[in-house]
């Protein structure tokens, strides 16, 4: 019994290793492509991404190019992968609401 406890462990620790120079599986890759567009999209670059600031702008562009490249074709009515919407709370920082709130009509704390 004891034999064949060690044949198993054995048997995990050689599948378990991988040669070097080993190319890495698709999952990697995927995470990898995932872990490259999610610090894409939260870079300084992208200013916060407002609504309607020029970096939401840019991060909607990076969003659709990864669905163009993914081969997702946009919803049927919409001519793009983005659909045009008015916020009530106005463009971010400078929304009606945030100036709202940041005057000396409102009492925080």
């Amino acid at each position: 019994m004891r034999t064949l406890h060690w044949f198993f462990v054995l048997l995990l620790i050689i599948t378990g290793c991988k040669k070097s120079g080993e190319s890495s599986s698709a999952s990697d890759d995927d995470t990898r492509a995932w872990w490259q567009t999610t610090t894409e999209l939260s870079s300084d670059a992208m200013e916060g991404r407002d609504t309607g600031s020029p970096g939401y702008e840019r991060a909607a562009a990076l969003v659709a190019e990864r669905f163009k490249a993914a081969g997702l074709e946009p919803y049927a009515p919409l001519p793009a992968y983005k659909a045009k919407m008015r916020s009530k709370l106005g463009k971010g920082m400078n929304s009606p609401l945030f100036q709202f709130l940041k005057s000396d009509k409102v009492k925080m704390g």
